[in-house]
């Protein structure tokens, strides 16, 4: 008698055995089996031919921890028998799975699927799940890996239910009878599985990608304030626009004038755009800038000359340190100036 796989006769499921497990009605509840029927086909001329001897279906092996038996998922368990076929390199084969549920990530099925399909690279598959498998909460990221690593998932229709009667099943010569809502709910699968394959990896990220903000127009930039600084003396002829002018507001009292950050426009543009453009950049303020006592020519006359220049500019700081500097020199100013009276 001929031992040869092609003459074994093939294990057929029991027929409610395959409905009960294979319906894609989620309300269904207690399905905690993953049933996975396969076939493989081999390349040949461009046609794919079925290897009859490389078709059947298996289970997952349940786990029994006090005998130190963790169980296996039906895809490891699939991917466990593969070696014992000794498939040729040379040649080229299709796997197509059908499976009730779709693979996890947790338990390592979709990573050992993908490892497997890199290392074999003469072997393509094809998943058909009956059901998405959302118990696991990592189990969009099985369905994207499987993806990535090559595999085409799909959800099972009407045609690849039929056909696992047909092949599968020990029908006994009854024809397929679909249960209610089977349409339905592979179309509602399958508008799942296509949201959940065709989302960018930016729309995952915790933190939002949000793109960077547009260059600055090149247009005349205006000043913040038309005073000049504390002690700086604008070129003469230079006049600002009117509508320029404005005082800080005082609830920025604790920060620096805006006219001490920048009064001098750079701005690219022709001058006639911008009033500031021919304007050079003021000096800053230097206390020690203010007449000497001893080029004092007329006395009393120099030294009001020099308070009524620095008091006005003095009223417009609100910088301490300026204040006192300011006074300080007033006071040498004075003194010197009463000395050559006496």
């Amino acid at each position: 008698m001929d031992g040869s796989p092609a003459s074994r006769p093939r294990h057929l499921m029991d027929p409610n055995t395959f409905t009960f497990n294979f319906n894609n009605d989620l309300s269904v509840r207690g399905r905690h089996q993953t049933y996975l029927c396969y076939e493989v086909e081999r390349l040949d001329n461009g046609t794919w031919v079925p290897m009859d001897e490389r078709r059947g279906f298996l289970c997952n092996k349940a786990k029994n921890v006090p005998c130190g038996d963790y169980g296996c998922h039906a895809e490891l368990c699939f991917l466990g028998e593969v070696p014992s076929w000794q498939l040729d390199p040379a040649q080229t084969y299709r796997v197509t799975w059908f499976i009730s549920w779709s693979p996890c990530f947790r338990r390592g099925c979709a990573g050992q699927v993908r490892a497997f399909l890199q290392e074999n690279t003469h072997v393509r598959l094809r998943i058909f799940a009956a059901r998405i498998y959302d118990y696991d909460f990592l189990y969009q990221e099985a369905l994207r890996t499987l993806r990535d690593a090559g595999a085409q998932v799909s959800i099972m229709t009407y045609e690849e239910f039929k056909h696992c009667w047909d092949t599968f099943v020990d029908r006994q010569g009854r024809p397929f009878q679909p249960w209610d809502g089977l349409d339905e709910h592979s179309q509602a699968l399958s508008g799942r599985l296509r949201d959940i394959l065709q989302v960018t990896a930016s729309s995952l990220c915790l933190v939002p990608h949000r793109p960077p903000p547009p260059p600055l127009s090149p247009g005349p930039c205006l000043p913040l304030c038309s005073e000049p600084p504390l002690g700086s003396c604008s070129p003469q002829g230079a006049q600002l626009h009117p509508s320029l002018s404005f005082s800080q507001p005082p609830f920025l009292s604790h920060l620096p004038h805006p006219s001490l950050l920048s009064c001098h426009c750079h701005c690219p543009q022709a001058s006639s755009l911008c009033p500031l453009s021919t304007i050079s950049p003021p000096a800053p303020f230097n206390p020690t800038a203010l007449p000497e006592s001893g080029k004092l020519k007329d006395g009393p006359q120099s030294l009001r000359k020099a308070e009524t220049w620095v008091e006005p500019q003095n009223k417009r700081s609100s910088s301490k340190k300026c204040k006192q500097a300011v006074h300080h020199h007033l006071q040498q100013l004075t003194d010197t100036s009463e000395a050559r009276r006496s």
